[in-house]
């Protein structure tokens, strides 16, 4: 199965390993949306895996599937950001990333905000990740 209609999808992953945002958001079928998220969700334990042998942050390639690349980003706290695509990774992915850190950063500095609440819901949020997105990866 490939992943028709984007060429892409970003999931940020929380704390307890929770999805908290996903690029774009699923306008799919219900199949193709849980085949997305079971890749996300089983490319987990290959992060994990790689961030234990390995002080980067960064993984290009960690893991793929069927034609679909994960590439993933672990800064220090409590995010992980990760990107299933069919094209090879390249450098754009990772200022993607940092730009979509750097973002999450100003947004949990505040303190009147938490994880637990979904970005998903804030149209400041939403938007800068949706034009984050586009600028790197279109």
């Amino acid at each position: 199965m490939a992943l028709p209609a984007h060429e892409y999808c970003l999931f940020a992953i929380g704390e307890d390993d929770e999805c908290f945002y996903e690029y774009p958001a699923s306008a799919d079928s219900k199949t193709l949306h849980r085949y997305k998220q079971l890749i996300a969700h089983a490319a987990l334990d290959v992060i994990d895996d790689a961030c234990t042998s390995s002080s980067l942050i960064y993984f290009r390639d960690v893991d793929a599937f069927q034609n679909v690349h994960v590439s993933a980003y672990v800064p220090v706290g409590p995010v992980k950001f990760i990107l299933l695509q069919e094209r090879q990774p390249d450098e754009r992915v990772l200022v993607m990333f940092r730009a979509l850190h750097d973002l999450i950063v100003k947004y949990v500095a505040n303190p009147f905000s938490s994880l637990s609440s979904s970005f998903e819901t804030l149209p400041s949020f939403k938007e800068r990740a949706r034009v984050i997105c586009q600028r790197h990866l279109e």
